[in-house]
């Protein structure tokens, strides 16, 4: 008899049994989530590799056009170099021309100061020019007059 209370019985075993059975279907399931929750860890990881290696392949190509960007910028700085210098002389050639045009131009407004001198002088000889031009023809006619009534007064002696 202390056996028998001692003993589970058959029923207490079943029940035992059930929660057993229970429990393992539980943990099985947790298992399959588990599995479930390894392979999209997985799938995450294999999608963060590719991930990382296309963002790594991108990167290097970023780099390397960064390389040509930068070669082709120091290419540019030395043209804009050439070209600053270039202008710097051209800039100062001009100056240079626009010095010597200042220095022509003094020159033609004292050469146009004298011509406009000479012109009115020759005006001013001109003008006597043609005076005494009148004065010698009155003078022609007069000596004409003359000489015609010296021929008269001659031929009437």
């Amino acid at each position: 008899q202390k056996d028998k209370e001692s003993s589970p019985t058959i029923p207490k075993l079943a029940s035992a049994l059930v929660k057993l059975k229970a429990r393992e279907m539980n943990l099985s399931k947790e298992k399959l989530n588990l599995k479930k929750q390894i392979i999209d860890l997985q799938r995450n990881k294999n999608d963060a590799q590719y991930d990382l290696k296309k963002a790594l392949k991108e990167n290097t190509e970023l780099n390397e056009r960064v390389l040509i960007l930068s070669s082709e910028k120091d290419a540019l700085n030395e043209e804009v170099s050439e070209l600053e210098s270039n202008l710097q002389t051209r800039f100062l050639v001009t100056q240079s021309k626009d010095d010597e045009i200042q220095q022509l131009h003094a020159k033609i407004m004292a050469k146009t100061g004298i011509l406009f001198d000479l012109r009115q002088q020759n005006e001013s000889m001109s003008s006597e020019l043609k005076i005494k031009e009148a004065r010698q023809e009155d003078d022609r006619a007069l000596i004409d007059c003359l000489q015609s009534e010296n021929e008269s007064l001659k031929e009437a002696e």
